[in-house]
């Protein structure tokens, strides 16, 4: 069953979400004074929004095309994407400043930039203004998720005959169960489609 979100749950979300980086940020940028035995170097770019207008775009929108790869000029209205360029941002800060830094940043780059501008990303939809036709943005609904059967995520104590055994090779930290009971309601899923359930 897919949410429909009102404009303004979707700006809660968001504001949430740059609560959450804001929050991760200060946490990294503290640990990283501390770890370093001194003050961070500071941030070339305030935020993900002047980095994507400052070097993102500048250096890649070339790519944006309409057919193979895709932007959405109000991209900051896409959690994925604000997550994706975040993490870049982020990265590609911390890569600058290491001299071989930007060979492994490239690397992660190409690891997101389908992700984010192919035609199964977020922008797969979305198109920016042109002479003969308008921007458009549309909002993606994201999926749905119904809660597990209660008792679903509990891990059963083995039976008292078998505390002094070791766990069976690699170990069972209750995943094995996990994994038989997604198997049993598979099982049962299909019955009940035939008709045998």
């Amino acid at each position: 069953m897919t949410e429909i979100l009102s404009e303004q749950e979707l700006h809660a979300r968001v504001q949430a979400l740059s609560t959450q980086v804001e929050e991760l940020t200060q946490r990294m940028d503290q640990s990283g004074s501390i770890a370093g035995g001194g003050e961070a170097p500071g941030l070339l770019f305030s935020d993900v929004e002047a980095w994507v207008g400052g070097m993102f775009l500048p250096m890649f929108g070339w790519r944006i095309d309409g057919q193979r790869w895709f932007w959405c000029p109000q991209w900051w209205r896409h959690a994925e994407a604000i997550w994706r360029l975040e993490l870049l941002w982020r990265s590609w800060e911390a890569a600058r400043l290491h001299p071989l830094g930007m060979s492994g940043w490239s690397a992660e780059l190409d690891r997101h930039k389908w992700e984010l501008l192919g035609d199964e990303g977020p922008f797969r939809q979305c198109r920016a203004a042109e002479r003969d036709r308008p921007a458009r943005h549309v909002e993606l609904e994201p999926a749905g998720a119904e809660p597990a059967p209660p008792g679903w995520w509990e891990i059963s104590d083995p039976p008292a005959s078998g505390a002094n055994r070791p766990p069976a090779a690699g170990g069972d930290d209750g995943s094995s169960q996990r994994a038989h009971r997604s198997r049993a309601a598979g099982a049962a899923l299909g019955e009940e489609r035939r008709g045998l359930g």
